[in-house]
């Protein structure tokens, strides 16, 4: 059986109350298909708690990462990125892979990050419907109509329940790159 994502190492960013589905549901898949899947906190505890309760131990925060070593990193919804988009490290990991060219994927409020960093201009991006404006604001073409998007190397979706096309078009963004 070849393994889709063998060698690739995918950041899952979290923080208190992140959307539990949103987390395990995606980095079970990429693991199931031969990727790491370390996740990466603000620093400010050695674990999160979920939304509904799931805890999520941190492998390391965002300072000791260095985006070079990663093929793509994703945000999930909940009330993690009211944390994670102000926290510096955090920011200046997204901006960088981002540049580098890695996959940046975010579901549901996770696309917060995307105006936060400031990496959205121009794109076209699937949104969560509370965020279309701040979106549009930070000068993205963005629909919460749409269930998932790709638009260079940014992949979005709006919900839960765009779940399948939004690991789909990961999976597919980086079996591409080689």
């Amino acid at each position: 059986m070849d393994l889709l994502l063998k060698g690739k190492r995918i950041g899952f960013f979290v923080e208190i109350e992140y959307h539990d589905l949103e987390l395990w549901y995606p980095k079970m898949r990429f693991e199931e298909e031969g990727a790491e899947c370390p996740l990466i906190g603000t620093g400010s505890a050695k674990s999160y708690k979920g939304k509904i309760g799931v805890v999520a131990p941190v492998d390391m925060t965002a300072a000791q990462v260095n985006p070079c070593d990663f093929d793509a990193f994703v945000f999930t919804g909940g009330f993690a990125p009211i944390r994670l988009r102000v926290a510096p490290d955090v920011l200046a990991v997204t901006r960088a892979a981002y540049e580098q060219g890695k996959v940046i994927a975010t579901i549901c409020f996770g696309g917060w990050m995307l105006a936060s960093a400031d990496i959205v201009r121009g794109k076209r991006v699937s949104c969560h419907e509370a965020l279309t404006v701040d979106l549009k604001n930070s000068g993205a073409i963005a629909s919460d109509t749409i269930p998932h998007q790709v638009d260079g190397n940014i992949v979005t979706a709006r919900y839960l329940r765009d779940m399948y096309g939004f690991t789909r078009s990961i999976i597919d963004l980086l079996t591409a790159k080689g």
